[in-house]
């Protein structure tokens, strides 16, 4: 390449051999700098699901579940999209990972054509086991592992569903122990423990995410000892008593998505008692009265507020010891296991 300049006018000169190869590139180029066309695929999208069974949104841990799902789904492409498979998911977070549901088949779908249809479990789905426990987030995607369709974008094949879905025990068995001072006399000590046993009683909403445990039984053993600051003393027990049957005030507060609980478990209306001798100082004659003393004949009384659980998933186990002060101090200390 050179350049030339004759007075004020300069041009630019371009070696023969540089020239014929713009004139190559030229002509090769498309006429008009057209595009070239993309390529027809198909893309499908779940655009509507619902869970139509269990309505309560929850299965038992080792139980094999019974789960209805439906959807539609719809090919938004520009080509035909061969036949399919549908699936339902349960995932610890929207991106995983996930536990795996029914399924069902789609029919090959021209473009911007939808299927309705449902899935069901079958023997193939197995029950999901304790490791599993928590709240997960329901989902519908199309065209599930294995994938079969080449698609446009293989990014939006899922419907989110609104509600949790979680998977819990369906009992917590475990003790339960205790040590209380009657009155604020610290010279007197009323404990117990024992063996309790919690059973699943209901959602509390179709959330999918809490629920109750009623108290099914309890076998306690009550003592108490010692003496108050007049003198006086008390003894009574050991003595056994057999709670079974639901009792007012005895719950199991489950919520799979903080996840946290409360719980209580008392004597309450049962009419269960010993017998406590009292001897005071100059008094030949002692006195007899109910027991137990502690404050509403609690056993069992998690602390106020909330009891966090850790892990979030795979959760077996609630354990707690705390001590209350509102009439006198009681400490209260369970273990609880999921069975």
């Amino acid at each position: 390449m050179r350049v030339t300049g004759v007075k004020n006018r300069w041009r630019w000169v371009l070696p023969a051999g540089l020239v014929g190869l713009v004139a190559l590139a030229l002509l090769a180029s498309p006429a008009g700098g057209a595009k070239k066309k993309p390529k027809r695929l198909p893309d499908l999208v779940v655009k509507h699901a619902e869970l139509d069974a269990p309505v309560d949104r929850y299965a038992f841990a080792n139980e094999r579940p019974r789960i209805v799902f439906s959807d539609r789904t719809k090919n938004m492409g520009t080509a035909t999209a061969i036949p399919s498979r549908n699936r339902f998911y349960l995932g610890r977070t929207l991106k995983g990972p996930y536990l795996l549901g029914p399924w069902r088949n789609v029919p090959e779908l021209l473009p911007h054509e939808s299927n309705k249809g449902s899935g069901e479990t079958n023997a193939n789905l197995k029950a999901w086991p304790y490791e599993d426990i928590g709240a997960y987030d329901p989902s519908v995607c199309a065209d599930t592992r294995p994938r079969r369709v080449r698609e446009r974008n293989e990014k939006n094949n899922c419907f989110e569903l609104k509600k949790r879905f979680s998977v819990i025990q369906r009992t917590w068995t475990g003790t339960v122990d205790g040590t209380a001072h009657p009155y604020n006399e610290s010279g007197i000590t009323e404990t117990w423990g024992g063996d309790v046993t919690y059973t699943f009683d209901r959602p509390a909403a179709d959330t999918g995410g809490a629920f109750f445990y009623r108290l099914e039984d309890a076998t306690l053993t009550y003592s108490i000892s010692g003496a108050d600051s007049q003198g006086c003393t008390y003894s009574g027990g050991p003595a056994i008593l057999y709670l079974h049957g639901a009792e007012p005030g005895s719950m199991l507060f489950l919520d799979t998505t903080i996840p946290m609980y409360s719980a209580s478990g008392t004597l309450g209306s049962s009419g269960l008692h010993y017998t406590i001798t009292v001897h005071c100082p100059g008094d030949p004659h002692p006195s007899t009265q109910n027991g137990p003393i502690i404050h509403d004949e609690d056993f069992l009384f998690s602390a106020a507020g909330l009891n966090r659980i850790k892990p979030k998933f795979g959760f077996r186990s609630l354990k707690g010891n705390w001590t209350s002060t509102i009439n006198w101090p009681i400490t209260y200390t369970y273990d609880l296991h999921a069975e």
